[in-house]
């Protein structure tokens, strides 16, 4: 979510100087719950913001002494800079990404299956009203992400109308809460391929509406968002490369927070993005997914002999079908497990099937 100015864009860079301009200092340091005073600023926005406000306010006025003012394009460098700096993963969710011994974050690896259920984007109830102000989670992301304080349609104050933003992936300047769409920075479609399939419908609301991670949900123009649709990194990046950093850390931490994983061609366009950082707040290592590594992995026995409760090839079994795990497993191996597992017993795909039932590794 870090912040883009098109620096050729001569006239937006002066609108968004004038916005500045115009608000008063105290109110822009007046900070409170993660926001920015009445201007509902993101954590990430707050960089930018700063230095311009810093700038403008101690500097694009007279001069106090005899050096001159920064011009508007010396002020739109400092706040770049500023904006473009590292920005560390927010302490919310670090915990999240559950580090090794080693110190390193590990990425889960693996090609994309074909034996999972279509994606059903109804299944991913999106939108809602989880505080229940009105306001759903398109509308709580253009107040937070909005650079002035937002106009509502109505009395109500629960649709947004306009406001002031500077799309990520483009730089472009928007004022019309209607030219921007709310994008998945990662998509639903993608994380239902990479393991959300197998999440409950709770669980895939859950994610279709998280507003604790800033880089989960961003206020982008409708034009950047349609293009880039429900591909990956390694068929799409953000146009502006200098947001290349910020979109690729962004996208390895919603994959690891959500313990979805990642093809071996996207892995290789995030390592070229991420190339692009001057640092990163942690150390990302790329392991493959169980059972093809799994040295550490709990051993699981052969199948036992004796005859099997249910025809493999019959009709769907689901883990409360079975008496213990023991039969459940030698039923999810006899099915073709662990390459392909058509009654679902193995939701986290690492070789071990129903392991809520008693017996399991």
């Amino acid at each position: 979510e870090r912040v883009i100015l098109r620096t050729s864009g001569f006239v937006e860079l002066v609108q968004f100087v004038q916005l500045v301009l115009r608000k008063d200092k105290a109110r822009l340091m007046d900070q409170g719950n993660g926001k920015f005073g009445a201007f509902g600023f993101r954590s990430r926005w707050l960089v930018l913001f700063v230095a311009l406000a810093t700038v403008c306010l101690t500097g694009c006025g007279p001069a106090a002494h005899s050096e001159p003012a920064p011009s508007i394009q010396a002020t739109v460098d400092a706040a770049m800079a500023a904006a473009l700096a590292p920005v560390p993963t927010p302490q919310a969710r670090t915990s999240d990404l559950a580090p090794r011994a080693d110190g390193q974050v590990p990425l889960l690896i693996s090609d994309k299956r074909t034996d999972i259920p279509r994606y059903d984007r109804d299944e991913w109830n999106h939108w809602t009203d989880d505080d229940g102000d009105c306001q759903n989670a398109r509308h709580e992301v253009l107040i937070a992400e909005s650079l002035s304080a937002v106009e509502f349609r109505s009395s109500a104050d629960c649709l947004v109308d306009s406001g002031q933003w500077l799309a990520p992936f483009t730089g472009t300047a928007v004022t019309d809460a209607g030219s921007l769409d709310v994008d998945h920075l990662v998509p639903l479609a993608n994380a239902h391929s990479s393991g959300g399939w197998a999440w409950s419908n709770e669980q895939k609301s859950l994610y279709a509406n998280d507003l604790q991670y800033p880089g989960h949900l961003l206020a982008v123009t409708a034009f950047a968002n349609r293009s880039k649709g429900a591909r990956g990194p390694e068929e799409w990046r953000p146009p502006d490369k200098r947001y290349w950093c910020a979109y690729a850390t962004d996208w390895v931490v919603i994959k690891i927070t959500w313990q979805l994983t990642a093809t071996a061609s996207e892995w290789s366009a995030l390592q070229e993005m991420l190339g692009s950082c001057e640092t990163l707040p942690f150390e990302i290592v790329a392991v493959e997914t169980l059972p093809a590594l799994a040295p550490t992995a709990t051993p699981v026995s052969p199948p036992a002999a004796g005859p099997l409760p249910y025809d493999p090839n019959g009709p769907d079994r689901d883990c409360g079908d079975f008496p213990d795990w023991r039969t459940a497993q030698d039923f999810y191996v006899a099915a073709g497990a662990p390459a392909n597992d058509p009654h679902r017993l193995d939701g986290d795909s690492d070789g071990v099937a129903c392991e809520s039932l008693g017996g399991a590794p």
